[in-house]
């Protein structure tokens, strides 16, 4: 399977504030959405974020922590593995690899930091591997206008 994984680097804005508009281009394109974060603390936290990101834009979701799980278009969990709302895009906020999850239709990796943070090294060493494995990736780069850079 030839996966579609895209990588999305944000080095002036952090997960929290680029992360709901990302997520609403998702839910605008009528796409179920799973959101893996790092640890329960990310997941409140980015749970929190969906509800208050905007007084105009609304994304209707819920945590693994909730009930109704499998209604939500958007789903904040901790594990990839977490398939109740039948997502076909993964967003990812951790490094977590991927080869041998067939799960989704789209792969999204989004990092914060500098490109000597840890974590920021092991998102590009996942890019590097995907790269040579012919996955079809795409690396965008957030500058600081705002706008995706690729």
């Amino acid at each position: 399977m030839n996966k579609e994984v895209s990588f999305y680097h944000l080095t002036s804005t952090p997960v929290e504030k680029a992360l709901p508009h990302l997520v609403f281009k998702i839910y605008n394109a009528k796409a179920r959405c799973l959101i893996v974060c790092k640890d329960a603390k990310q997941m409140n936290e980015i749970n929190d974020v969906l509800w208050t990101f905007s007084t105009k834009k609304f994304i209707p979701h819920g945590s693994t922590e909730e009930e109704n799980k499998s209604i939500q278009p958007v789903l904040v969990s901790t594990s990839i593995d977490e398939l109740s709302n039948n997502p076909e895009v993964v967003v990812i906020l951790n490094n977590q690899n991927i080869e041998s999850n067939t799960n989704f239709k789209k792969y999204l990796y989004m990092v914060y930091g500098n490109k000597d943070d840890f974590n920021v090294i092991g998102f590009y060493n996942l890019y590097q591997s995907y790269t040579t494995k012919s996955y079809k990736t795409k690396l965008w780069t957030l500058d600081m206008d705002g706008k995706w850079v690729a």
